[in-house]
């Protein structure tokens, strides 16, 4: 709270912008807070600002900042403060694991100065604590996602990542997050990024699919199939993140009503020509559909191979 000065000119803020309410501040007083502490790190995709009075004190700003990479999820940069005097940036039982990604800072007036990792790990309130960080963090990426769709969508790719991980990592989470869990759709039409629900995409393609939801883990490599399944009108999602392999289990174990499957790992229904005929038949008195299974029968050197000829609804 006191004024220090350098050659005259101010070089602190008499007042921290943690303890101010959230409805005095703007955007711009964040992300100008956010610079301060981090510069030259541009602007953070969003904040959560903690004010709480009751049933323990606290009260902080916590960034989510731009990753240059998925495996910047485990670097840890949240400062500890107790009444605006810096405590420790190392608080694990404070900050979970999977919440480190976050960056800023968090102030507990009750908490010793001398604060130790064994008051940590006994403390009560600290766990308790850690549980109300995680739910507002959970609320403000529902609200982002209601409120402001349209950047949501431009940050997901970034937050994607660290919502999965946090939601493989912390089931309470999941269920508090859900609604904010959204999903790229592939359209090798469209330069404009689209994006759904899972709830949204089995409305859209239940008639269809039935309880399928197709992915595309590289829509280059995969544009055959992906371009077949366009159309026929059925959504494909998205999935190339490192963690998808792993969330895809989580999901199809917490809904019963959907199976993941890769666009290339089967022939779908949908996209084949039940009405399309096996041709003429030829001298060698075969259709083509024979043609084709007698070719790859040689080619392999196996009689008894069973093989399947179907015609596509594209060229």
């Amino acid at each position: 709270p006191v004024t220090i000065q350098v050659d005259g000119t101010q070089v602190n803020k008499k007042e921290a912008l943690w303890a101010r309410q959230p409805s005095s501040l703007k955007k711009e007083d964040y992300h100008e807070f956010y610079r301060q502490l981090y510069p030259f790190q541009g602007d953070p995709l969003f904040y959560v600002h903690l004010n709480v009075d009751y049933p323990f004190r606290l009260q902080g700003i916590l960034f989510f900042p731009h990753l240059e990479h998925e495996l910047d999820l485990n670097r840890s940069n949240v400062r500890i403060y107790c009444k605006q005097v810096f405590v420790t940036d190392e608080a694990q039982e404070l900050i979970p694991r999977w919440l480190t990604v976050l960056q800023g800072v968090i102030d507990m007036p009750d908490l010793p100065l001398n604060v130790s990792r064994s008051y940590l790990q006994n403390e009560p309130q600290v766990k308790k604590i850690a549980q109300h960080i995680i739910k507002k963090v959970a609320d403000s990426l529902v609200l982002e996602c209601k409120n402001e769709p349209e950047h949501y969508r431009k940050i997901w790719p970034d937050i994607g990542p660290f919502v999965k991980y946090g939601m493989l990592n912390d089931e309470k989470f999941y269920e508090q997050a859900e609604s904010a869990l959204i999903f790229e759709l592939a359209d090798p039409t469209e330069k404009e990024k689209k994006f759904c629900s899972l709830d949204e995409y089995i409305v859209e393609n239940k008639a269809k699919t039935g309880d399928k939801v197709y992915y595309t883990t590289d829509p280059a490599a995969q544009t055959t199939a992906l371009k077949l399944f366009h159309d026929q009108g059925i959504g494909v999602v998205v999935l190339s993140a490192l963690i998808d392999s792993h969330f895809l289990n989580f999901l199809e174990g917490k809904k019963s009503d959907c199976k993941f499957t890769r666009i290339d790992a089967e022939i779908a229904d949908h996209v084949i020509d039940k009405s399309a005929g096996s041709g003429l038949v030829g001298a060698d008195n075969k259709d083509q559909k024979e043609r084709l299974e007698t070719l790859f029968k040689k080619a392999l050197g196996n009689e008894k191979i069973t093989i399947r000829v179907e015609a596509l609804k594209s060229d």
